[in-house]
């Protein structure tokens, strides 16, 4: 009695080993691996392109509308109505600033 190798259907090839059927499979994983690794990469720089591409636009954007809060509003850029603590304490440090050097002299 001949032992018979049974193949799922349209299989075509040889029979292979589990240990041969393993190597592919890995090497397949292996393949899959790089090509997300390389759409990852893509994807960053393409992140990192439009970030800078938006930051110039609000930039371009705060000097053309300054003084129009409501339109800079419009397009999702917070407009401050006061003025920042640092803003606020700026007079009284470069004042304290001139003070100090004058009484070095």
């Amino acid at each position: 009695m001949l032992h018979q190798v049974v193949r799922p259907p349209n299989h075509g090839g040889p029979p292979t080993s589990a240990k041969n059927r393993r190597g592919q499979a890995n090497q397949a994983q292996e393949a899959a691996k790089g090509a997300a690794q390389q759409a990852t990469q893509e994807q960053d720089a393409a992140l990192t392109m439009m970030n800078d591409w938006v930051a110039q636009y609000l930039k371009i954007a705060k000097v053309a509308l300054r003084g129009k809060k409501q339109l800079l509003e419009k397009i999702g850029v917070a407009a401050r109505t006061t003025k920042t603590a640092a803003q606020r304490a700026a007079p009284k440090k470069a004042a304290a600033t001139r003070a100090a050097k004058k009484a070095a002299k």
